[in-house]
C-alpha cells in the first residue's frame, strides 16, 4: 500500500510539474532564426565576409569534433542590435540597419534583445536606459567551413516596458576598434 501511495505522489508531481513548465514557457525557446531571410540579411550587410567565404555563410551549429583551430580571430567589423522578443508581443521582431525605434510596444514579464557581431568582440556590455543587462545566451554563426564568423547574444531586458537600448563591443585584435549601436524599444 506505502509503494502505491509513493507511485500516486510521484506520478501526480511529475504531471504537475510538466503542466506548469508548459503553462510558462520562455521566450527564449523561441526560435530566432525562422527562414533564409536571415542569411540574405547577412550576406547583404558585411561583403567582406562573402569575399572571404565565397559568399556561403552557414547558422548551422557544427560538430565540436569538425573544429580546429587555423588562423587568428577575424577583427570585429560589425554589430547590430538585430531583433527583440517580450512577453507583450511574443514573435521575433527584426531590426534593419537603420531603424532606430521598435514598430511594436513590448515589454511585460520577458523581454529579450539580440545583437549580431561580425568578428570577435570582448567587454561586451548592453544597457537598458542606462542599467546593464545581463547577457543570458550565446550561438555562434560559422561559414561553409565550419569557421566561427560571429556571434549572436541574448539580453536579459526582462521587466521593462521599453527604452533606449545599447550594445558596444570592442574587438579582441588589432585594429582594437570599439563599435556600437542603440534603438528606441517601445
Amino acid at each position: 500500500m506505502n509503494k502505491l501511495i509513493c507511485y500516486v505522489i510521484a506520478l501526480s508531481v511529475f504531471i504537475s510539474s510538466h503542466s506548469f513548465a508548459a503553462d510558462n514557457a520562455h521566450l527564449l525557446d523561441t526560435p530566432l532564426i525562422e527562414d533564409a531571410r536571415t542569411l540574405q540579411f547577412a550576406e547583404g550587410i558585411v561583403p567582406f565576409w562573402q569575399s572571404l567565404n565565397n559568399g556561403e555563410l552557414s547558422y548551422e551549429q557544427p560538430d565540436a569534433s569538425t573544429m580546429s583551430t587555423l588562423a587568428p580571430a577575424p577583427p570585429l567589423t560589425y554589430l547590430q542590435a538585430y531583433a527583440v522578443i517580450s512577453t507583450d508581443y511574443p514573435s521575433w521582431e527584426y531590426f534593419s540597419q537603420s531603424q532606430i525605434s521598435s514598430v511594436q510596444n513590448h515589454g511585460g514579464a520577458e523581454m529579450y534583445i539580440v545583437t549580431i557581431e561580425y568578428g570577435y568582440g570582448q567587454n561586451n556590455i548592453a544597457k537598458m536606459n542606462g542599467s546593464i543587462l545581463s547577457q543570458v545566451q550565446s550561438q555562434y554563426i560559422v561559414n561553409s567551413s565550419n569557421v566561427i564568423v560571429g556571434w549572436y547574444r541574448w539580453w536579459d531586458a526582462s521587466g521593462y516596458s521599453g527604452g533606449q537600448f545599447t550594445y558596444q563591443s570592442t574587438s579582441i585584435n588589432s585594429p582594437w576598434n570599439t563599435m556600437s549601436d542603440n534603438i528606441y524599444i517601445k
